[in-house]
């Protein structure tokens, strides 16, 4: 089964998984001389074993492995595939991939990025066993040392190429520091959905706000209610009105020992919508968005949600066409999202509808406006990390 594990992939034209997927076995020294069972299962793992008799080496060993995982690894979620409404049997032909960056503090970039999945036009046999981007290109690498992983020069759906950043780091794609040019790649903070959130492209026709009521499209930003009742909608506008709201002071003020001000409590406010408070990007202005505000999907994997036709027969929206499909997923700074996947057009979107913040959840904006540096996992905090569930409930019992 290890050697199974390491030599079988699920995505087409790939034949053994990424390091990440590799199986180490901690032994004592006899083990440790890669003879036996240990040494056979570390082998068909594609490692060798780890003496547990030296634990300085031991130490060492295992500070290399976790580096390697966080380097070549963005996801830890698979990938999300939406199913056909009626008939669930069936998958759709996106492709959604949860992202995230690891970073020396809590403030992790995440990204949720759309690929197509395609018969082989080579092979047409009614199977998906093709994967690429919004040019046709390949969407992942099927070869060398990222297989597995999106395609290094891939242009991925909902990207807007034209308000791309400039390229300006590494020429060899195997550099994990590798931006490509007029494309987004495997780069967490390009492109995909992170580049859709409202103020995010300058002058793209929204703004993040101090609330939702401001004029301008801004950003839509809720906060789970004080008291949640049936019937209710249970939201409030995640506003900086809020800042006088002593309950919100104290959530606030947890991670510090104490309630924070109201000028703080201000600050966290617009942090959290999204705000460049400390002008990052050096353009005079701290009520514009940051440079990337989506956070990290670690462990959330993606729901697609699909409504199918949700405006009526002959417009819009289409089960067979363009079907009405909304991701659900949540991020590491405590906010559950809903992504749009195509407007009714059928334009690509990857826009973001809403953004929740579970109240329990406001002491994470706390701990990432002003991240310390973690010493070691342990220090990790997650925010809402849970895979999403949804419960549907059929009104008119046809199915």
């Amino acid at each position: 089964q290890v050697q199974h594990m390491t030599v079988t992939d699920l995505v087409p034209g790939i034949n053994q998984f990424t390091p990440l997927s590799k199986g180490w076995v901690i032994t004592d020294k006899n083990g440790a001389n890669d003879r036996g069972d240990a040494g056979e299962i570390a082998a068909a793992g594609g490692t060798s074993t780890l003496d547990v008799s030296d634990p300085t080496q031991l130490q060492t060993d295992l500070d290399n492995l976790f580096s390697e995982v966080l380097s070549v690894s963005s996801t830890f979620v698979s990938a999300s595939v939406p199913v056909n409404v009626f008939n669930q049997t069936r998958s759709l032909d996106n492709l959604f991939v949860a992202l995230f960056e690891a970073q020396d503090t809590l403030d992790w970039p995440g990204n949720i990025k759309r690929l197509k999945l395609l018969d082989d036009p080579n092979d047409p046999d009614g199977v998906f066993d093709t994967i690429v981007d919004q040019n046709g290109g390949p969407g992942f690498e099927t070869a060398g040392r990222n297989k597995g992983r999106i395609y290094a020069t891939a242009l991925t759906f909902w990207t807007d190429q034209n308000n791309l950043p400039v390229a300006t780091t590494g020429i060899d794609p195997n550099d994990p520091k590798f931006v490509p040019v007029g494309a987004d790649g495997r780069v967490v903070d390009r492109g995909g959905a992170g580049q859709q959130i409202p103020g995010v492209i300058q002058g793209g026709g929204g703004i993040i706000g101090d609330s939702n009521a401001d004029s301008g499209n801004p950003r839509k930003v809720y906060l789970e209610a004080a008291t949640i009742t049936s019937g209710g909608s249970n939201l409030q506008d995640f506003a900086t009105s809020l800042k006088t709201d002593a309950t919100i002071r104290t959530l606030f003020g947890q991670p510090l020992g104490g309630a924070v001000t109201q000028n703080v409590a201000e600050e966290l406010i617009q942090w959290g919508r999204g705000q460049d408070l400390d002008d990052d990007d050096d353009d005079n202005s701290t009520a514009d968005a940051r440079f990337w505000v989506l956070a990290d999907a670690i462990h959330s994997r993606p729901f697609a949600l699909n409504y199918g036709d949700t405006d009526g027969a002959g417009s819009g929206y289409d089960q067979a066409t363009n079907p009405h499909i909304v991701l659900l997923f949540g991020t590491g700074d405590g906010m559950f999202h809903a992504i749009l996947n195509t407007e009714s057009s059928g334009a690509d979107s990857g826009k973001e509808l809403w953004g929740i913040y579970p109240r329990e959840m406001l002491p994470q904006i706390t701990r990432r406006r002003n991240p310390a540096t973690m010493s070691d996992g342990r220090d990790m905090r997650y925010g809402n990390d849970g895979e999403p569930v949804v419960l549907t409930v059929d009104q008119n019992g046809d199915g």
